[in-house]
């Protein structure tokens, strides 16, 4: 495992643990087709958290978690390739991403 998988997964436990503590159910995603690929990454979402409502139905989304050492320099960059962003194929494949 090297450095970066290793950032990643931390990254997803500290999520995973302020929905959590935010009173948040929180599960595992299981893809029912083949995940997103862009390149050599897996774009699917890693987990589904739901919250009830106080209007009786549940709220859920989707929370996909990626570590990026330059967050500003990455978004740039997306933001830059317009309909072949990641967020937006990512998006249309998952509404309440």
């Amino acid at each position: 495992m090297d450095l970066l998988e290793t950032k990643s997964r931390i990254a997803e436990a500290l999520v995973e643990s302020i929905f959590r503590r935010a009173d948040y159910t929180i599960t595992r995603f299981t893809p029912e087709a083949v995940p997103l690929r862009v390149g050599r990454e897996n774009f699917s979402p890693d987990f589904r958290v739901t919250r009830d409502s106080k209007h009786g139905k549940p709220r859920e989304f989707l929370i996909e978690v990626k570590y990026r050492p330059a967050i500003e320099q990455y978004i740039s960059v997306e933001n830059q390739r317009g309909d072949k962003s990641v967020f937006l194929m990512a998006r249309q494949k998952w509404p309440n991403l």
